[in-house]
């Protein structure tokens, strides 16, 4: 396994001065990103598989699922070790770990991305051809998310063919991989930043425009009293709602649209990385901080706002979280009842039957005498 051991003891604070704010924002905003993520995405798979409260069709479903899927991994493999890193300063993780995740772990981002241009292109489709989209089915959805993971580990396994070694970078906050055939490696460079970066971020773009003009047209031919029909047949494809409202239509866009928007913002900062890798530029040491912390705003917000969509999984998320306070605060005031009865307890037991102690017993002895 080659791992350069010597670059663990390096500290982030070489790069970043811990004294103007930004560790201490960093170190604020990671907890609250990580958060967010975890509880989120454990919300959705647990209300989706368990109680059946994502009221989408099985396509959509299927995409969902395997996002919030792959934001865990994305969690445990470069969420965590950067908590660790930013509160213990230097790597604490072991040789072993950081060739995973600087060698073998962007598989999950990579796959994200893809994920998240399948969801577009769906969407485009059901509102392109709203008659037709029953044709696809969640066998097809699967075999989409099962090539969206195909292709990145043949990357990450071509990495392994040709030696790529990891060392701890404290710039990233991570563990990267550097190669030991520069041509090669620059080859597998170029290979990811154009298929994992460039074209579904071409992809998300021209499907979120198209989709947005596409709905803005509906919208005002069904304002001027033209084409309500079709406009109501794709609004109902789209949203589970079945209010007859034109706004119906322009929800599932625009949310669509929101979260492309961040998720594509996240993947410039990765374009930039691979490019500026290939023809040796350097970048300011914020760049890479910048670069993963953005990422996680993709990660903690993708599969919520896209669940969120959907009514029913509004439902169960008020209902959970209803019944969770609801559970804790009656548990709160059970244990302050029972603590306050013991205490009351102990204190008439103490107060009526306390048999004296045997300092109590010499005092009393001595005052008689």
């Amino acid at each position: 396994m080659l791992v350069d051991t010597a670059t663990f003891n390096l500290s982030y604070k070489d790069s970043l001065d811990p004294s103007s704010g930004v560790v201490v924002f960093t170190k604020g905003y990671h907890v609250i990103m990580m958060s967010l993520a975890l509880v989120g995405n454990s919300i959705i798979l647990w209300g989706s598989t368990r109680y059946n409260a994502i009221d989408l069709d099985k396509v959509s479903l299927v995409f969902i699922e395997s996002l919030a899927i792959t934001d865990m991994f994305i969690l445990s493999i470069f969420g965590v070790p950067m908590a660790t890193v930013l509160f213990s300063e230097s790597w604490r993780l072991g040789p072993t770990f950081c060739y995973f995740q600087g060698v073998l772990g962007y598989a999950p981002i990579f796959a994200e991305i893809l994920i998240v241009a399948a969801i577009s292109i769906h969407r485009l489709v059901t509102l392109v051809r709203p008659f037709h989209v029953h044709t696809i089915r969640a066998k097809h959805a699967r075999v989409v998310v099962s090539l969206a993971w195909v292709c990145p580990i043949v990357y990450v396994a071509a990495k392994v063919g040709f030696k790529q070694s990891a060392f701890y970078d404290p710039r990233l906050l991570l563990c990267n991989s550097s190669g030991l055939v520069e041509d090669k490696h620059r080859t597998l460079t170029m290979i990811a930043v154009v298929m994992f970066t460039m074209l579904p971020f071409v992809v998300n773009c021209g499907a979120n425009i198209t989709m947005f003009i596409i709905a803005w047209r509906a919208n005002k031919r069904a304002a001027e009293g033209c084409g309500k029909l079709a406009v109501l047949s794709v609004a109902r494809s789209s949203s589970n709602d079945s209010s007859p409202n034109s706004r119906n239509l322009m929800l599932p866009v625009i949310t669509v649209m929101a979260v492309c928007f961040v998720f594509n913002v996240s993947v410039i900062p990765l374009m930039v990385r691979g490019i500026s890798q290939i023809f040796h530029l350097s970048l300011p040491p914020l760049f890479f901080l910048f670069q993963m912390e953005i990422f996680f705003v993709s990660v903690s917000c993708n599969a919520i706002v896209y669940t969120c969509t959907c009514a029913s999984f509004r439902t169960f998320t008020g209902r959970l979280l209803h019944n969770s306070l609801t559970y804790y605060s009656d548990r709160l005031v059970v244990s302050s009842m029972s603590m306050r009865s013991l205490f009351v307890s102990c204190s008439s037991h103490g107060h009526l039957d306390r048999s004296p102690s045997p300092v109590e017993e010499v005092v009393v002895a001595s005052t008689e005498l």
